[in-house]
């Protein structure tokens, strides 16, 4: 038995679809697979490949989905089936992304990779979404979501007028991370 039959990938449920998509598309991958779900225009996917593919979406969805994934000819339609049941562009998704974004805070044991993970997220599932985020509006939301421990960082930064990303603004949020659970490491003893 190789590394490949030993992969263990939660059943899409209701509410894990982020996580669940992009292991599936990582083990289609791995499977040679995955252009049965998203073949290249006017490429022809042989039927075994295509049944192959169909058959482990199937058995990585709960019972409930199960309609969505037989109902389908092919593993591209039982991709998109279910892409747009969680995807959906609607306008309700979108004020609750943004209200997700708008509210997003750091939590006091996160560490801040995580954290800016969380951030990035949201942005991707807003674009998904159809919404026009910049980029810079989620590095306001994750600035504006730091603790205290990052007010002279954030001040810095504000002073400096530097035009971040955040793949530029997490390395200088691991220093300030760093420096206090230094420094509350050093309160303990």
């Amino acid at each position: 038995m190789g590394d490949i039959d030993k992969v263990h990938i939660e059943p899409l449920d209701l509410e894990n679809y982020k996580v669940w998509s992009q292991k599936m598309m990582f083990l289609l991958t791995m499977k040679d697979l995955w252009s049965a779900v998203r073949p290249a225009a006017e490429e022809v996917v042989p039927a075994v490949t295509n049944a192959k593919a169909l058959a482990v979406l199937g058995l990585h969805v709960k019972e409930h989905h199960m309609h969505l994934v037989s109902g389908a000819a092919t593993a591209a339609q039982a991709w998109a089936a279910l892409e747009s049941l969680y995807i959906a562009s609607t306008l309700p998704r979108q004020m609750q992304l943004r209200r997700e974004m708008n509210a997003l805070k750091k939590g006091a044991a996160e560490p801040v990779v995580k954290y800016v993970g969380r951030a990035k997220d949201l942005r991707r599932d807003l674009l998904a979404c159809g919404a026009n985020l910049e980029e810079r509006e989620v590095v306001l939301s994750v600035l504006n979501g730091l603790p205290e421990a990052y007010n002279h960082l954030v001040t810095v930064l504000q002073v400096t007028n530097q035009d971040l990303t955040l793949d530029t603004l997490l390395p200088q949020l691991l220093l300030v991370e760093q420096h206090v659970v230094k420094s509350q490491g050093q309160e303990d003893t």
